[in-house]
């Protein structure tokens, strides 16, 4: 099975420290190896994707008008039998970059001929001290729109713990690596 990661994120910081949905992402990706399945990554805070405006050319053909880096990534989930998306939910939002290129995708494949009806999909979300329900209502509704199988789904969740104290970035790394590890088992089940 051909997989292609997509990790939501704008962070592009100079610490040399990998943002958490990257992390995540290479935990899924380290656990892939060895199984028989090939896998690519595509980290969207080294591309420019633009808002859909909503211009209406893809409802007559498969295109676009806004001239950013949309399209090879685009290709790419074409080509793929699995998706598999990672992202941070803040406020209980996902990624606002993520989310633009699922609003794009999805009205460009849907318009023409469901491009990605029966392919798997996955997502693993971050949640930093809010819930990620609304993300994962969200991201249903997107696969089903587009007749993809049912997401297979992880969530990480922080902040403060039972007792109110602060769960520290430290702590909450072995979740990150569990649950990626969990969601890629689930995709060489599959």
């Amino acid at each position: 099975m051909k997989i292609l990661a997509i990790i939501g994120t704008n962070v592009t910081n100079g610490t040399g420290k990998k943002p958490s949905a990257e992390r995540m992402a290479d935990y899924f990706l380290d656990r892939l190896a060895g199984s028989g399945h090939t896998a690519e990554q595509v980290v969207l805070s080294g591309y420019r994707i633009d808002y859909c405006d909503h211009c209406e050319i893809c409802d007559k053909e498969e295109d676009c008008s806004l001239g950013d880096d949309f399209w090879p990534i685009y290709e790419k989930m074409k080509a793929a039998d699995a998706i598999v998306f990672f992202t941070t939910v803040t406020y209980g939002m996902m990624n606002p970059k993520l989310a633009a290129f699922l609003q794009r995708t999805g009205r460009i494949a849907r318009s023409n001929g469901k491009q990605f009806a029966g392919k798997i999909t996955g997502l693993l979300t971050e949640e930093v001290r809010t819930t990620g329900m609304p993300v994962l209502e969200q991201f249903k509704l997107w696969t089903e729109s587009e007749d993809m199988k049912p997401p297979l789904v992880a969530r990480v969740s922080f902040g403060s713990n039972a007792e109110g104290k602060h769960v520290s970035l430290a702590e909450i790394e072995p979740v990150r690596q569990a649950k990626a590890r969990e969601l890629a088992e689930a995709f060489i089940d599959r």
